[in-house]
């Protein structure tokens, strides 16, 4: 633990570097920085993907660490693995009672989308009490197109949390369900979603006609400023 971060730094670049199994130990150490530094925990994860065999254990090891940023990172290292057989271990996480954890989990796991259990898994994420964890899974079930998502997300568009609401305007868009032009379009009367974004998903419905009233009422509002 150098307090000096540009050491830091360094040793975990050299280590990424080292494809060295005896480095685990110390790039497990910097997957959980003490300053959270992006730069250094992506080393880390980059120096532990180059080990996949030797990585998986330790970091699913981790995963059971009573300190919520060690699992925090253990679910960013095992992100870079981006093998199949963290599932189980990301839909378990899922379920951890810390919601950074949850976060990174939903993430992760929209590339595994395919895999059986995990759009369930993602559809059940819509109901987490983190609005974090909430709009992340809208963004992964839009992205994927996972056109069961169209009746809860519309749901959502009354969310308390207008960074949910944003989300899951997006992803209705993605998923092309005509019964969401109507909502969107009452969102334009409100301020709590940007009405850029209601008017992308709004054209990626493909309703030329949705799009003509929305455009008019940015137009009248513009005319009263």
């Amino acid at each position: 633990d150098h307090p000096d971060r540009s050491v830091r730094t360094t040793v975990a670049m050299a280590l990424a570097g080292a494809k060295d199994p005896e480095s685990i130990p110390a790039l497990l150490h910097l997957l959980q920085d003490q300053d959270r530094s992006l730069q250094i925990q992506g080393y880390a994860q980059r120096g532990l993907a180059a080990m996949p065999e030797q990585s998986f254990d330790p970091l699913v090891g981790l995963l059971g660490s009573p300190d919520p940023v060690a699992r925090r990172a253990a679910v960013y290292g095992l992100a870079g693995l981006g093998s199949a057989r963290t599932v189980p271990h990301l839909l378990a996480a899922l379920r951890d009672p810390d919601s950074g954890v949850r976060f990174r989990a939903v993430r992760t796991l929209r590339r595994h989308a395919a895999t059986p259990g995990v759009a369930d898994a993602l559809l059940a994420a819509l109901d987490d009490e983190s609005a974090a964890v909430t709009r992340a899974a809208a963004k992964a079930l839009g992205q994927v197109g996972d056109r069961r998502a169209v009746d809860p997300l519309l749901a959502l568009l009354n969310d308390e949390s207008a960074g949910v609401m944003g989300a899951a305007a997006t992803a209705l868009g993605q998923l092309g369900d005509r019964r969401a032009v109507r909502p969107l379009l009452a969102l334009l009367h409100g301020d709590r979603v940007s009405q850029g974004v209601v008017l992308v998903a709004l054209a990626e419905l493909g309703e030329g006609k949705a799009l003509e009233p929305a455009i008019q009422a940015l137009g009248h509002e513009s005319s009263h400023t």
